[in-house]
């Protein structure tokens, strides 16, 4: 935990006044499910959600079928007080980054993301937790620390929340299972109807570019260890995760345009396990060679920059993690490549 903010204080000092709860652009089931959470419990605000630039389909999903109103694009001038939730770096903002750097009321900050070197609120008023699988996670604890009422939409939200960031558990604590159980109790909803609240069939484009993510996958292995690479120019996060449901222990996709590249990251339990960080062993050291900003979590993070080629990119992060493997190893191990 980064800080410890005065939350029972917070809701308080809030109660009548304008308050933007704004997330990052394209709002995930998380970023709505935390700013819904709020919402509810700020009944007695004139509270207000703001999505910059776009919202997911399962997210708008979600807050069609809670009856969550959400604005895109948000004035925060026209708010006393703004809580950001689910992102800590002004690139997460799009568009409503510049708008909330003039904004002259109180900001305050509540994210589980790896830190970045941005300040978008001051340390007081910053609540970081990175072992947190979501932010509806400590949201829900907070909740429950300070006898703050959680009714049964704001379950179900912590729940939606913490099964979509945790990737179905995939990334998941002790407390994260003791969190749902008590979520799910409180919701008193099946774990099967709440994820029916932000299923979205996948559309055609998104299976199109899964597809050529993998026509075009260069395979590399290390030691034990499998990396997959790939470039196309949608759903990389997307493609990425489908390289380690086919067996991959790191993947990397990534997309550019006009010399600004993309990648997308995820790793297995297994290289976790083993020690790999990709934020602090890849997208970090990335950012430093090639002007751009990484973050995310351990096992699912992502990286923006300039390069005059995106192979040069994948390249560098396949040898960072063969860097990281060697060294935890303590032995030689040869990088070689599938063809």
């Amino acid at each position: 935990m980064l800080s410890a903010m005065p939350f029972p204080s917070l809701l308080e000092s809030l109660k009548g006044k304008e308050v933007l709860l704004l997330t990052h652009r394209g709002a995930d089931v998380d970023a709505v499910s935390a700013s819904g959470m709020l919402y509810f419990a700020l009944r007695n605000s004139n509270a207000c959600i703001g999505v910059p630039e776009h919202i997911n389909q399962s997210a708008e999903k979600l807050a069609s079928e809670l009856s969550i109103p959400f604005e895109l694009n948000p004035e925060p001038k026209e708010f006393n007080s703004v809580i950001v939730l689910d992102l800590n770096s002004w690139k997460m903002l799009g568009s409503t980054a510049e708008k909330l750097k003039s904004f002259s009321g109180e900001i305050f900050l509540i994210d589980h993301h790896s830190p970045s070197d941005d300040c978008i609120a001051s340390k007081e008023n910053t609540l970081i937790e990175e072992k947190a699988a979501s932010t509806t996670e400590i949201l829900f604890k907070l909740f429950k620390e300070q006898g703050i009422p959680i009714s049964k939409e704001m379950a179900i939200l912590a729940a939606a929340g913490i099964i979509t960031d945790s990737a179905h558990f995939s990334y998941a604590s002790r407390d994260t299972f003791i969190i749902m159980a008590e979520a799910l109790e409180i919701a008193g909803i099946s774990y099967n109807k709440i994820v029916g609240l932000f299923f979205v069939e996948r559309d055609l484009s998104e299976t199109i570019a899964r597809l050529k993510a993998a026509k075009r996958c260069r395979i590399f292995r290390i030691g034990s260890f499998v990396i997959a690479t790939s470039d196309i120019g949608a759903f990389e996060a997307q493609a990425a995760s489908s390289f380690l449901r086919l067996g991959a222990d790191v993947a990397f996709v990534g997309a550019a345009e006009a010399g600004e590249v993309m990648v997308s990251g995820r790793a297995s339990q297994r290289v976790l396990e083993f020690g790999l960080d990709l934020v602090e062993d890849v997208f970090e050291p990335l950012s430093a060679r090639f002007c751009g900003e990484g973050g995310g979590h351990t096992a699912a993070a992502a990286f923006n920059g300039k390069a005059d080629s995106l192979d040069e990119v994948l390249q560098e992060c396949v040898s960072l993690v063969a860097e990281k493997i060697r060294k935890k190893s303590n032995e030689k191990v040869q990088l070689r490549e599938y063809r």
